[in-house]
């Protein structure tokens, strides 16, 4: 994986890291224990000890209750009586959220910490707060640490922060400005808010209050399914922790302290979120559940169908900060079983030709198809250009040096490739395979001598978005990661939604903004800097989806052509069966 490889290999010469974990027993999720695996992989730092927290085992085993004495309990007892319907709905995201759970299930860790020292600690307990005792602290600190991760324990306060020399660094689930305490990702859903984050803090006696070391916001799932509204900012999190101590390795604590994400105000609904009442359950459920139950009889197969339009005018100039207006788009219709999406313009010799994803739904796959748009803007002499065995979508075409080159996303063959042109428009030759990773939405832009390779990765696969910036001193080189990479985790910005373009001198960058809904926007973005160590942007105006469409995710434009997509929720029936 693209990111992952680069975070595991430093080449400072700075002393190795030394690195603890504390942790409750030897069964951690998924992602928590893919951190480990990393820090085991990389060649900069070592983990040099595992501390337990042996309280629990202080308590009586006592064997588990019959079905009927629970039952009885759940009845009796207040306290119980206040969890049933979270218990109950935990049981049925267990059934219909199996395979969610599956990506996050807890993975036996004994074999790759065995011959790590250990350490049991039986914490002091007072409420949720936990506080080592004087002589676990001594013992730890002989360990000379420079880093603890929290993958155990409940809140911790005491003396214990200030052991490791750069904190104790611990993952959060849930976007800090609006979320503290639990259970996380599930108020999201509650509140309908678009985003669910995750972020990386160094520990401080503040509840949720740490410095933040990294930040990802991910897209919350439409669902009432907590895992499945889980899967993307857990996995997102996963490189969080290596990409930390690789860079803490290659500068230092500056570079550390001048990456640190800027905090806000809390702006939380609640001070601190806790595990919903049944009441809250019920309201949370049961609107959804009875609108379902009621549409049920009456529901027809719909699925999201795209378009592309296009308009002739001068393009856009970005000098206002009001939204662009999209009347005048011609709105064009795909052959029934066919969608056309993602479209891109390239103008030679007076006419102007579009490449776009050709989706078939019968066989589920995408090709490269392309057409001459006529000054009417209409799409005449469609012909397939590319169409291997396997989905190519988002048609980056480019001009370099008297060649007209095509960057399809090759994602699913985990590539990102590029293409020649031997007979303008419609022959191809593959010229060279520019990355060995599964690139998303791929943009080469020439500035400065240098080709800067903007595409967005998803790592490890199923977690949600990041934007990496790659860079070669010629089309067909060994592209290098940038120093900032990744630029950014958050699903508003870390996909792009068409070509990087020069308006009056500056270069904008438009982005996908995939929170709540896929293609829910498009945000335009002012390029500041752009050097090998440094990038900046801004965001300028945010088209949204033209009226009676739900998404909008490309757009593209020559000097008098504009074009971009659209999506609508469609009858299967009418646009999906030949």
């Amino acid at each position: 994986m693209l990111l992952t490889r680069h975070f595991l290999h430093s080449e400072s010469r700075a002393p190795r890291l030394r690195v603890g974990v504390l942790l409750d027993e030897d069964l951690l999720p998924r992602p928590f224990a893919d951190v480990l695996n990393h820090l085991q992989q990389c060649n900069f730092a070592d983990l040099v000890l595992r501390v337990y927290n042996t309280g629990k085992l202080d308590a009586p085993m006592v064997p588990r209750p019959s079905l009927l004495r629970r039952t009885f309990r759940s009845i009796a007892d207040s306290r119980y009586r206040r969890s049933l319907m979270w218990s109950l709905y935990d049981r049925m995201d267990a059934r219909f959220a199996a395979g969610a759970r599956q990506l996050l299930a807890s993975c036996d860790i004994s074999g790759l910490v065995a011959e790590v020292p250990r350490i049991d600690v039986s914490p002091i307990s007072k409420g949720f707060t936990h506080r080592f005792p004087a002589d676990a602290v001594e013992a730890i600190r002989r360990h000379d640490l420079d880093i603890i991760l929290r993958f155990g324990f409940n809140i911790i306060r005491g003396e214990i922060l200030q052991v490791p020399r750069y904190g104790i660094w611990s993952y959060h689930h849930g976007d800090n400005d609006f979320y503290r305490g639990g259970p996380a990702h599930f108020w999201e859903l509650v509140e309908g808010n678009s985003l669910s984050g995750v972020l990386l803090q160094i520990l401080t006696e503040g509840l949720d209050a740490g410095t933040v070391l990294c930040k990802g916001l991910a897209p919350t799932e439409p669902t009432l399914l907590l895992s499945k509204n889980q899967v993307q900012p857990f996995l997102l999190g996963t490189t969080f922790a290596i990409r930390k101590m690789f860079e803490l390795h290659r500068g230092g604590l500056p570079e550390l302290q001048e990456k640190v994400v800027a905090t806000h105000p809390y702006i939380g609904k609640r001070r601190i979120y806790r595990a919903p009442s049944n009441w809250q359950m019920v309201r949370f459920l049961i609107p959804p559940l009875v609108h379902k139950a009621i549409r049920r009889p009456f529901k027809r197969d719909r699925i999201d169908h795209w378009r592309i339009a296009f308009r002739r005018s001068s393009p856009v100039s970005f000098r206002s900060a009001a939204a662009p207006d999209l009347s005048g788009f011609r709105w064009l219709d795909s052959p029934r079983g066919r969608f056309y999406a993602d479209p891109f313009l390239l103008e030679r010799e007076g006419r102007v030709f579009c490449f776009f994803e050709d989706y078939s739904y019968i066989s589920e796959l995408g090709r490269i198809s392309c057409g001459e748009v006529t000054p009417e803007c209409e799409l005449v002499d469609v012909r397939p250009v590319l169409e291997p065995k396997y989905h190519l979508s988002h048609p980056y075409i480019f001009e370099d040096s008297g060649d007209i080159f095509l960057i399809p996303e090759s994602a699913n063959n985990g590539t990102v490739d590029l293409y020649r042109a031997t007979s303008f428009p419609h022959r191809w030759e593959h010229v060279q395979t520019l990355l060995d990773a599964p690139g998303l939405d791929t943009i080469i832009v020439r500035r400065d001598g240098v080709y800067w390779m903007f595409t967005s990765v998803s790592e490890p696969p199923g977690a949600s978005l990041q934007l990496a910036i790659l860079f070669s001193p010629t089309l067909t080189g060994k592209y290098q990661l940038h120093w900032q990479t990744p630029i950014t985790a958050d699903s508003r910005y870390a996909r792009g939604a068409g070509r990087i373009f020069d308006c009056e001198g500056v270069l904008i960058r438009p982005s996908q903004d995939s929170s709540g809904t896929y293609g829910r926007a498009i945000h335009f973005r002012k390029i500041i800097e752009l050097t090998h160590t440094t990038y900046s942007e801004e965001p300028l105006v945010t088209l949204d989806a033209t009226p009676g469409f739900l998404g909008i995710h490309t757009y593209d434009r020559t000097a008098n052509i504009e074009v971009i997509d659209g999506k609508k929720r469609e009858l299967a029936s009418l646009v999906a069966r030949p």
